[in-house]
């Protein structure tokens, strides 16, 4: 087991590892990089977490930014490459950016404002902007009982989702947790900040006036696509079944799930959509499969035996 004690002191700067995953995009993350260089309050670390099948990207950055930590991502999906790049992490806090986003330039000095003035156990808080997406601002929504995310917060709601694209979590709650590795694409901030306010014991603090910016990109869109419905699925029931234990609101939730996906495919998509809705349930109850008290165990064996962390960060706990 991994010990969940920490020390609750924090440095007078916080100082921030920034973890971008990429996978056949070099021209955007060019622009994000550039946009972490050009932050009026310096990046401490900049990692980059590659998953191209091409060697562009690679070329790009040891070319371009000689100064990032350039890593060999595992090629299994964006769960497994978030957590590449929380291995290399030294900072004292941790923000992710996709590569087809940018850091606004006075981002990380809003956030270190706020988690310097942040009153009380500031070492647990998980801060969170907006996310500006061609103009519209995105804010973090709460989760329905079906796991979609459009639950608008009300006034002193209790918040635990973020934007990851502008977000930032303290370094030492990822002794304690790892981004699901089963998660290929989609939802895996959602499972991330479920864990992170129930094993973490972390709180959100939402900071209205910091943002960065997203531009979408279609690379690997359609086949980003194809994942999103099944992790909603997996992680939505694997918050009933195994954190909530409530083995009757797992079962309920995945019935109508299912169904729901039947339908809405069908609708949106004709006879052709019951190969889509066979595809996502397939994929969805692989995953709910391997997420079991044995097939954790053996992840979390496999993990130990092939990962060594830096020792600020210390050994790999089950997802």
């Amino acid at each position: 087991m991994v010990n969940s004690s920490h020390d609750s002191s924090q440095p007078a700067a916080p100082s921030f590892s920034v973890c971008i995953c990429t996978r056949d995009r070099p021209e955007d993350l060019a622009r994000a990089l550039r946009s972490v260089e050009a932050s009026t309050y310096p990046a401490h670390q900049i990692i980059v977490s590659d998953d191209s099948k091409e060697p562009h990207t690679r070329a790009m950055v040891t070319s371009e930014f000689p100064q990032v930590v350039f890593l060999e991502g595992p090629r299994k999906g964006l769960g497994a490459n978030r957590n590449s790049a929380l291995d290399a992490v030294t900072g004292t806090h941790v923000a992710f950016i996709d590569d087809d986003a940018a850091l606004s330039p006075d981002f990380l000095a809003r956030v270190a404002h706020s988690l310097q003035h942040g009153g009380q156990h500031p070492e647990k808080l998980i801060i969170t902007g907006y996310e500006l997406n061609h103009g519209a601002r995105i804010f973090a929504n709460g989760t329905t009982f079906l796991g979609f995310q459009s639950r608008a917060y009300r006034a002193g709601d209790y918040q635990n989702t973020v934007v990851i694209n502008s977000a930032v979590f303290p370094a030492w709650l990822f002794k304690l947790i790892r981004f699901d590795e089963h998660l290929v694409y989609g939802y895996d901030e959602v499972d991330i900040m479920m864990r992170a306010t129930l094993q973490g014991k972390c709180v959100v603090r939402s900071l209205p006036e910091a943002f960065n910016c997203h531009y979408p990109s279609m690379v690997n869109r359609e086949y980003y696509r194809s994942f999103i419905e099944a992790s909603r699925i997996y992680v939505t029931h694997k918050r009933y079944r195994w954190f909530e234990r409530n083995r009757t609101k797992a079962a309920l939730f995945l019935t109508l799930a299912m169904a729901h996906n039947v339908l809405h495919n069908v609708r949106s998509h004709g006879p052709k959509g019951l190969a889509r809705s066979v595809r996502t349930a397939s994929l969805a109850r692989g995953y709910i499969r391997r997420y079991t008290p044995e097939g954790l165990a053996l992840q979390n064996e496999n993990n130990r035996t092939s990962t060594h962390l830096s020792s600020n960060l210390g050994s790999r706990s089950v997802p």
